[in-house]
């Protein structure tokens, strides 16, 4: 696996078809994602690589072990979810892998908030072709920083702000 870094320029984007020359696969990692074992990166590819999965996203976790994101709205009926391998709607921003030839012409934001939004509109692109987004518990890495951060690397999933509003009027 070939690991290429973007050198900081003006730009706010990042041409992926000069960093892949030759690659089967693109992850692309937040600046503030570590990993902590070597294994991550070999059970992210094997999902992207399974025949119709157009992308795939790893578990995060905040460096004391608290789940920072599990490829869902993970809630306490469904809690098994952030331990299997499972189909999701959209993928975090933070850390995702895709094959080449589905990003290779495409210029990446930079910025991890308005990667989000880009790559939220390539999943539903490639989720209405057929394929699928893939969450796997068994790659796993740290994310680091505030979780406004990393709230904006994740998805915007429907009804995400009904359930913010409903929070926000039980607290007032």
């Amino acid at each position: 696996v070939d690991v290429a870094e973007p050198r900081r320029s003006s730009s706010t984007h990042v041409r992926l078809k000069a960093l892949t020359e030759g690659s089967r696969w693109v992850v692309l990692i937040g600046p503030r994602v570590e990993a902590f074992h070597g294994e991550w990166l070999p059970a992210l590819l094997e999902q992207v690589g399974r025949s119709g999965v157009a992308a795939a996203s790893p578990k995060l976790l905040h460096p004391n072990g608290a789940r920072a994101w599990a490829g869902a709205d993970v809630g306490s009926a469904s809690l098994w979810l952030e331990h299997a391998v499972h189909d999701v709607t959209e993928l975090c921003a933070a850390c995702i892998a895709v094959p080449r030839e589905l990003v290779v012409s495409a210029e990446v934001p930079l910025d991890l908030a308005a990667r989000a939004e880009f790559l939220s509109e390539q999943c539903a692109g490639w989720r209405k072709a057929g394929s699928r987004l893939i969450f796997t518990p068994f790659s796993v890495l740290y994310v680091h920083g505030a979780n406004g951060e990393l709230e904006a690397s994740a998805p915007k999933l429907p009804g995400a702000s009904r359930r913010k509003r409903i929070r926000s009027s039980i607290r007032s």
